[in-house]
This record gives C-alpha cells, structure tokens and sequence, in this order.
C-alpha cells in the first residue's frame, strides 16, 4: 500500500472518529442537561403611525402596509421579568415588502424567498446592502421574506406578484426545515 493511500484512510478513520465522539458526547448531553424553551413567552410588539394595522392580507397570505416604517419591538418574559431582544425600525416599500426601493412592474426582477431571516428579523434589514449592488444591473431586487412564513405563503406571494405584473425572472430561495412545516 502506497503512502498516500494509508493517510487517506488514516485521515477517513480519525474524521469518522471524531462524529462518533461527537455524536455520543451530543447524546449524553441531551439526557442530562435541560433546555429552556422560551418561544412561548416572546411578545412581538409592530407599531406605524401611518396605519392602523401594519399587515395586509393577500390571497392566501400577508405582506405588510405599503410605504410605512414600522417599529418592531419584541420582548422576552422570563422569571416575571420582562427582558427587551430588540427594537428596531422596519421599512416597507410601495409593495408592502421590506426594502426601501420600490418596484417597477415589467422589470425584470430576482425575488428572494424566505422567513425572517430573509425578512431581516432583529435589526434594520440587511436587503437594502445587497440592493446597493444591484442598483446598476437590470435586475431588480425584491425581498420576499416575511417573518413565520414557508413554502405555501412563499408561493401565495410569487402569485401576488405575478398578478401585479412583476416579471420574475430568478428566484433564490433561502430556508430551514421549520419552513416546510409551516402553512398559508
């Protein structure tokens, strides 16, 4: 057997050893040590002065008020103690998404899907810095995340869009396993 050969499977062996101990240790660790599951004290708190609900439904989904900047506040309640994650302003464009730039209908356009990471959950979106890049291409770009959403809502806004005559050329979806679950 050459050199090279036996490193390879020295290599193979030792790689394969460390996700066994990986994996035991990871299991061990989930028998012995309990994880606090907070999801159901998180208060979401959305606030506009230009509107009276910040949200508006479309066929089988929502997107957000048209050309409106929203406060979103979300909080923490733990240990009856209330604990702020953040706050921060979120801008919606003459489409209701969140981005700044507005969209012209019959451009061609790259739509990016997703939740709220794409949506830019936590801090200012951070849509309008890649949209800086495109601002010389003849793409337009068009953030399609919005928070709690998946697969079904995704496709209800492709529709949307489509219906107001947005010509979309490429689309990038960006997702994890919760989004198959999740419904219209």
């Amino acid at each position: 057997m050459n050199i090279l050969k036996k490193f390879s499977i020295n290599v193979v062996l030792i790689l394969l050893s460390l996700i066994f101990i990986v994996t035991i240790v990871e299991y061990f660790l989930g028998l012995f040590v309990t994880k606090q599951d907070y999801s159901n004290q998180r208060y979401m708190l959305y606030k506009s002065n230009n509107q009276n609900s910040v949200f508006k439904n479309i066929d089988g989904g929502f997107i957000y008020q048209p050309n409106i900047e929203i406060e979103n506040t979300t909080f923490f309640y733990i240990n009856n103690q209330w604990i702020k994650e953040f706050d921060y302003i979120m801008p919606t464009n003459n489409f209701g998404l969140v981005q700044t730039k507005d969209l012209y209908p019959e451009k061609k356009s790259i739509l990016l899907l997703g939740d709220s990471y794409t949506e830019g959950v936590g801090a200012y979106p951070w849509f309008d810095k890649l949209n800086k890049n495109y601002e010389s291409s003849k793409y337009q770009l068009i953030n399609g995340g919005i928070l709690g959403t998946g697969f079904e809502s995704w496709f209800n806004l492709y529709n949307h869009l489509l219906i107001e005559n947005i010509e979309i050329s490429k689309i990038v979806i960006i997702f994890t396993s919760d989004d198959y679950r999740r419904g219209a």
